[in-house]
């Protein structure tokens, strides 16, 4: 399993961070916007931020990366 807090600090905030872990233990974006006190519109936003900073194409993508699953090659891109 990826750990976020192993991350460089630069690369993901921790408002990001929590997004992210939320997002990987199962929740919807209304979910995450619910427990962190924020809108789903922030969530996309950070959403958005981490698949850039972390170079995956998708929530899926992520989901895998966090739980330390190398995808085939095939499906990286």
């Amino acid at each position: 399993m990826h750990s976020l807090e192993a991350a460089p600090k630069a690369v993901l905030t921790r408002r990001e961070r929590a997004v992210a872990e939320l997002v990987g233990a199962g929740l919807s974006n209304a979910e995450v916007a619910g427990s962190l006190g924020v809108t789903v519109k922030a969530v996309e936003k950070h959403l958005g931020s981490i698949y850039k900073k972390l170079a995956l194409p998708s929530r899926s993508k992520l989901i895998v990366y966090l739980n330390g699953r190398t995808p085939p090659d095939s499906a990286l891109g």
